[in-house]
């Protein structure tokens, strides 16, 4: 190779020889200034040429020129190949996260298929429950329909009105029921075994002094807690006017009702069904901060009577009890509402807080509480025989007063 390579050498220098003279002038011609210095740059260019040309010739000669050559072009092919593997392994992580991606989106399609059908299935069982319990429900009503049994209050007021009678040598059967002029006076004035007011409001002012029967229903679709709300303007002890409210305004007393509405209400609701929430306002002992709740089912009532009786709420323990209740009308003040109650909170009919967003506000007028369970239907009740109740009372109440004077 060596050999080669010097003949290639000679070869380019005597070409360079015979190329330099023919670029010489003739002799005897004269050049101008210009054309030698232009014929000097020519020379300096083929000289440098033929220099680098040496020079390259010996670097290739050279083993250390050669060895870093070497190294430099596996280098590259390093380089080119590293590049080509990193391009590879990209390639590879893509495919492997797209098929991530897809296997995700068949998972995740597979996942809410299998939710749908869960859904659809537990939607088939509830309404196949909710067929049987509808089917259950009016068998019973058929059964109660075909035999009909007395309210329950009823039933224990008419065992208390048997037993008082019968103390008083009156026939058991004949005192139960109080019937003048041919017309069933139950709970009213004229009835002398049963207190208006308790089966009005399920409580009574004057207590065990009342002489006539206080008897709890063994169920009920309402339950009552009593003095249960303890809100501002709910104090037991009342000002010089009777009337604690004078340092609260109406909008501070109805929005600590209303949080004391929203904590209680969903613990109630979650029993069943609630067709009227009510909550006195009034300053009267026995009806102060007393809840009623009335739900549809009496089943409904006896599971939050069952799960709440005892329970502790804001430090005090839930006395519950069935209310004997009939009708809303009767037991809750109307003049109230027009702000034109003369007995202001000392009133022994209900006065009771507005729910919030006008909840239950349209169902306490004039509709008969069943406490047959299955029935919903509701009757009128007349004006009059609330105002003859009213003023029955009254006299009752100074009747009572005169007594303990």
């Amino acid at each position: 190779m060596s050999e080669t390579t010097t003949q290639e050498t000679t070869t380019q220098e005597t070409t360079a020889q015979e190329t330099t003279p023919s670029s010489t002038p003739k002799a005897g011609s004269v050049l101008s200034k210009k054309e030698k210095k232009k014929l000097q740059r020519k020379e300096k260019r083929q000289q440098d040429a033929i220099q680098r040309k040496k020079e390259e010739q010996a670097d290739l000669n050279d083993p250390i020129v050669q060895a870093d050559i070497e190294y430099q072009q596996k280098l590259q092919e390093e380089r080119e190949q590293k590049e080509k593997d990193e391009t590879e392994k990209q390639r590879v992580l893509w495919e492997q996260r797209e098929a991530e991606i897809e296997a995700n989106k068949q998972q995740k399609l597979i996942e809410e298929q299998e939710a749908a059908a869960a859904a659809e299935e537990k939607k088939r069982i509830e309404q196949e429950e909710r067929e049987k319990r509808k089917a259950e429900r009016a068998r019973k009503e058929a059964e109660r329909a075909a035999n009909p049994p007395p309210p329950p209050q009823q039933q224990q007021i008419a065992t208390a009105a048997s037993a008082t009678a019968t103390a008083e040598g009156v026939d058991g059967a004949a005192g139960a029921v109080v019937i003048i002029d041919g017309e069933r006076h139950f709970g009213t004035e004229k009835d002398s075994v049963n207190c208006s007011f308790f089966l009005k409001t399920g409580v009574c002012r004057y207590g065990d002094r009342c002489g006539k029967a206080h008897t709890y229903p063994s169920m009920a679709n309402i339950i009552m807690f009593k003095n249960m709300y303890e809100g501002i303007g709910m104090s037991e002890v009342l000002d010089e006017d009777g009337d604690d409210e004078l340092q609260y305004d109406e909008a501070e007393i109805q929005r600590h009702f209303r949080d004391f509405y929203m904590d209680v209400h969903e613990e109630f609701k979650s029993h069943g069904k609630i067709i009227n929430f009510k909550v006195c306002r009034n300053h009267a002992p026995h009806l102060r901060g007393n809840v009623y709740i009335q739900y549809e089912c009496v089943e409904d009532a006896i599971k939050a009577h069952t799960e709440s009786n005892g329970r502790y709420y804001a430090g005090k323990q839930l006395i519950c009890e069935f209310a004997p209740l009939v009708r809303w009308k009767p037991a809750i003040c109307g003049l109230f509402d027009r702000q034109q109650c003369p007995r202001g909170k000392a009133c022994n009919f209900m006065h009771t807080f507005r729910n919030p967003y006008g909840e239950y506000q349209n169902v306490d007028r004039d509709m008969l509480i069943n406490a047959t369970p299955g029935k919903k239907e509701g009757v009128r009740y007349d004006d009059r025989d609330r105002d003859r109740d009213r003023y029955d009372d009254r006299d009752r109440d100074r009747h009572y007063d005169d007594r303990d004077r």
